[in-house]
């Protein structure tokens, strides 16, 4: 299991997320491709080195083509549900984007169905520390995110009404409920948008162990004298438990309403020689009350770019659902055993041992046996192997 957590020390931004998740290693170019997908063609990222009272970070230059400078609710919801949007994705952005005009509202004294104005949040500023945050995350295969108390700044900062408190009304309704430290900074360390993020993302993560495996830095625009101006995430894997193997990988999910039995029947054993970990069928119900199956197969993460078109060719499916999860795999070896002449293969872990199905199925042809007596026999040849006396 991957978990990240987040310094919140210098208070949090989309944009210094955003560079702190590109600088601790996801793919800049993935995150820009998913722009286009979604419609933001336009968008343009560059990483530049900076220094923030001494601190080296990454500081994002973030351009836009062709944007107007606000959108709806409605066409931003529209692009973060946009069918490209892996699910884990689409639902962290749209749940943060509702977070904040839901705070919106209330801070305005609006009813759920009045017009609301967007003001900041209607730029696609929003769209793209959204979907990068959560996308980038996605990507690096992080499970949990942890942040420290959020530092907030003091006196008054500027916003689309004027001089507003600090923080904003807005951001105190975001980050209610969580851990704060209140400095002495006129400056506005917390934004909406980085509030938002931290809301949606922060669980409580009990005392981490593991390997550290990375460190990012992200800038914010601002570069004040009295403290470095940085986020930072560090990444850790955690340590496995005892004879296991901790893994990240790769699920991906694919109804399938309109393919033959014979059709249907083969996938899963062609998904594996494919590549696949593992991979199975459960009955499922689709649109329209439609009965169909749902395709899932395991890859080993990061899925690549292949085997995922493979999966559309295969199926006929234009769309599949792709996310990240990781499992624990117990320490495992082979040993090869001889009953009455057919080899039979033993999968050894240390909760015991069992023989592996393919070869007894053929064994349990050529010597006219049940698989279980099959298996059986595989077993006890294994335990005369090693001196132990099966019937004890």
């Amino acid at each position: 299991m991957r978990v990240a957590h987040v310094d919140a020390s210098a208070g949090v931004a989309g944009d210094m997320l955003l560079s702190a998740v590109l600088d601790l290693g996801a793919p800049l170019q993935s995150i820009l491709d998913l722009y286009d997908n979604v419609g933001l063609s336009g968008v343009s990222i560059e990483p530049v080195i900076v220094e923030r009272s001494g601190t080296r970070a990454q500081h994002l230059k973030i351009g836009y083509s062709g944007f107007r400078s606000n959108r709806s609710e409605f066409e931003i919801l529209k692009a973060l549900g946009h069918p490209a949007v892996p699910d884990r994705v689409s639902a962290r952005a749209i749940a943060a984007f509702e977070r904040i005009v839901a705070a919106e509202r209330v801070v305005h004294g609006l009813g759920a169905h009045e017009p609301l104005h967007l003001h900041e949040i209607g730029s696609y500023d929003t769209v793209v520390d959204l979907l990068g945050v959560f996308f980038g995350l996605e990507l690096m295969g992080v499970d949990k995110v942890s942040f420290s108390p959020i530092s907030i700044g003091t006196g008054w900062t500027k916003a689309a009404h004027g001089e507003i408190p600090n923080p904003s009304p807005l951001v105190s309704r975001l980050i209610n409920g969580m851990q704060v430290q209140k400095m002495p900074f006129h400056m506005e360390m917390t934004t909406p948008t980085g509030a938002a993020l931290a809301s949606v993302l922060h669980e409580e993560v009990e005392e981490v162990h593991g390997r550290l495996i990375g460190v990012g830095y992200g800038a914010g625009t601002m570069n004040p004298e009295s403290h470095p101006n940085v986020l930072s995430i560090t990444l850790t894997e955690l340590d496995k438990a005892p004879g296991s193997l901790a893994q990240t990988v790769s699920v991906v999910e694919i109804y399938l309403d309109d393919l033959t039995g014979e059709e249907i029947g083969s996938l899963v054993d062609e998904a594996i020689a494919q590549g696949a970990i593992d991979g199975w069928t459960t009955l499922a119900l689709g649109k329209k009350a439609r009965p169909g199956l749902l395709l899932t197969t395991l890859w080993a993460f990061p899925i690549d770019s292949a085997d995922v078109l493979w999966l559309h060719q295969r199926t006929g499916s234009p769309g599949l659902r792709i996310h990240s999860e990781g499992r624990s795999v117990l320490d495992r070896t082979f040993e090869t055993v001889s009953v009455l002449g057919c080899s039979i293969r033993l999968k050894i872990t240390e909760l015991g041992m069992k023989a592996e199905f393919d070869d007894v199925r053929v064994a349990s042809i050529e010597l006219g046996m049940s698989p279980r007596e099959v298996s059986s026999l595989a077993v006890s040849a294994f335990l005369k192997r090693r001196g132990i006396d099966s019937d004890r």
